[in-house]
């Protein structure tokens, strides 16, 4: 909702979301000199968004919004933030990037609720100490600033358990603090283009960290550096936990004077013992990992989808089989579900606008299937959910008629389930759709499965398709899906020589992509998919 010149009107709409943002609020602002304090006793709100204002001070009242859990301030000209912002206790998110930022008030640290914290584009030279009690927080962006050393406060343990995601670039951080290995959760830590000379042993210890970015530090360390200049993420991060030397290898000798020698081989004593340990403990890993066996296929016998050369200049598709699934076990079809639901509404599918997902019975799927566009009109389904069959044309007005029933009933302009997917077909002539060899439509993309083809506690073999902007991205998804897939142990369980349970695995059976004409266009899983550190991957031989 955008704000509206009467505030009484505004007041009585108890609205629950709320924007004043660009030419319009700035000329309200101008008018009004300053915000409107009734904009305050809205109570009902839980999302506020000011931004693109040419506003530098926030008022006080603003911790009279005890129910929000959205705060978006960005692309102001805020010099600080008001300590009431501290009463806010529900919130979960702030975007304050790109204002004039120098300082944060310690009352911050009374958000015990916040899990993403934006200040990326301000002139933060350090942060609170307060802001040790963010325990919940997993997000933390604070690039382009003024800090000259890694926030400490970050490493404090009360944030091991959440904080994930640390994105720093832009800063001129001359260390990264030992006191990182408490972040027992980071799995993102970006550090591009500041002045770290040396990066600490105990990074090493983050074991879920899985991207780093240091390009554009002075390293020390040529090898490190080139290995950061060429990207290669899994070779960086067993570089700094193999060769990386942590404090207590730095200082962990008598106190006596030590000859240059002395200090070179205990230092590559130290080296040795990590190395030693390191190859040890990935042998054990990899007997306890979970496993992705890519099954050989014979000749000729490759599942096929045949997709039209116009299709696939505004749709590309990434398919797969998942052999001997087991959704007899309680919660695990549930499980499943919910993990396409997560990666929907994720950054990488972006809520269906990036990739969609869509997944079928096997055996319910006659022959290859095609991938074409058709007229609305012309494409017929039982979509998943509903009573019968309807054209695209039929479902898509319907889908319209309900989320604007649940807009006009809930009073905000937000929508549920697979309504707020339909904006992604508006004023399209033509949708896609998935069709077997006896010509059922089993999907329709973005928007739904068939009936026809439904997932139960019975399936057995799945067939997995990822539709999307762009092959990377949707081989990108179906990397996470099946990743997700095998830590949630979808595939049939399966007893070692003792009688216990191995590590889970999946079976996956590579799916081709062609053009009408028989000419390849994608085939997955290939030898560059599925490089996850934590599973194996292993390769039947393809009988070819």
């Amino acid at each position: 909702m955008t704000l509206y010149h009467d505030w009484n009107q505004l007041l009585q709409q108890n609205p629950r979301e709320l924007k004043f943002s660009g030419e319009k609020a700035r000329k309200q602002i101008e008018e009004e000199q300053g915000l409107n304090n009734l904009l305050f006793k809205l109570k009902s709100l839980n999302f506020l968004e000011v931004s693109q204002t040419p506003i530098s001070v926030f008022p006080e009242h603003v911790g009279n919004l005890d129910n929000l859990t959205n705060l978006v301030l960005r692309d102001n000209k805020l010099a600080s933030l008001p300590s009431g912002i501290g009463k806010l206790t529900k919130l979960k998110f702030i975007d304050v990037s790109n204002n004039n930022l120098e300082s944060l008030h310690d009352t911050i640290g009374n958000l015990h609720e916040l899990q993403s914290l934006l200040l990326s584009v301000n002139k933060l030279k350090n942060l609170p100490d307060s802001m040790k009690n963010l325990s919940n927080l997993t997000i933390i962006k604070i690039e382009y600033n003024q800090l000259d050393e890694f926030p400490e406060v970050l490493c404090n343990e009360n944030l091991k358990t959440h904080l994930a995601e640390i994105h720093a670039k832009h800063n001129e951080i001359k260390n990264i603090s030992k006191s990182i290995s408490n972040l027992a959760a980071l799995k993102v830590l970006d550090l591009t283009e500041n002045k770290v000379t040396e990066v600490p042993g105990e990074l090493g210890d983050c074991t879920k960290l899985k991207e780093i970015s240091l390009k554009g530090n002075k390293l020390v360390d040529r090898k490190l550096l080139k290995l950061v200049d060429q990207g290669k993420m899994k070779q960086i991060l067993d570089y700094i936990r193999i060769n990386c030397l942590k404090s207590n290898d730095k200082n962990g000798h008598d106190g006596g004077k030590e000859t240059f020698h002395e200090a070179k081989a205990r230092m590559q004593e130290a080296r040795r013992r990590r190395r030693s340990a390191s190859r040890s403990s990935l042998e054990e890993r990899e007997a306890m990992m979970e496993t992705v066996n890519i099954l050989g296929v014979k000749q000729g016998d490759h599942r096929l989808v045949v997709a039209t050369p116009a299709i696939l200049e505004n749709r590309k598709i990434v398919c797969c089989i998942v052999r001997n699934v087991d959704f007899t076990r309680a919660g695990i079809l549930k499980k499943f579900l919910a993990l396409q639901t997560d990666i929907h509404d994720g950054l990488l599918c972006g809520k269906r606008k990036n990739a969609t997902i869509a997944t079928h019975d096997l055996d319910k799927i006659s022959g290859n299937i095609n991938f074409d566009q058709r007229p609305p009109s012309k494409i017929r389904l039982h979509p998943l959910g509903r009573h019968g069959e309807m054209s695209a044309a039929e479902l898509y007005r319907a889908l319209n008629d309900e989320a604007e029933a649940y807009r006009k009933e809930k009073k905000r302009n937000a929508y549920s389930g697979v309504h707020k997917y339909l904006l992604l077909l508006k004023g399209k002539q033509r949708y896609p759709c998935l069709t077997d060899s006896s010509g059922v439509v089993i999907s329709f993309p973005p928007i739904t499965n068939s009936e026809n083809t439904k997932i139960s506690d019975t399936t057995k073999n799945l067939f997995l398709e990822v539709t999307g902007e762009n092959q990377p991205t949707c081989k990108k998804v179906m990397d996470a899906l099946i990743h997700g897939m095998l830590k949630a142990e979808i595939g049939e369980p399966k007893t070692d020589d003792h009688g216990g349970l191995k590590p889970s695995h999946l079976d996956i059976e590579p799916v081709r992509v062609v053009d009408p004409e028989g000419k390849l266009y994608v085939v997955y899983p290939s030898k560059v998919d599925l490089l996850f550190d934590d599973m194996r991957v292993l390769r039947e031989h393809n009988h070819e």
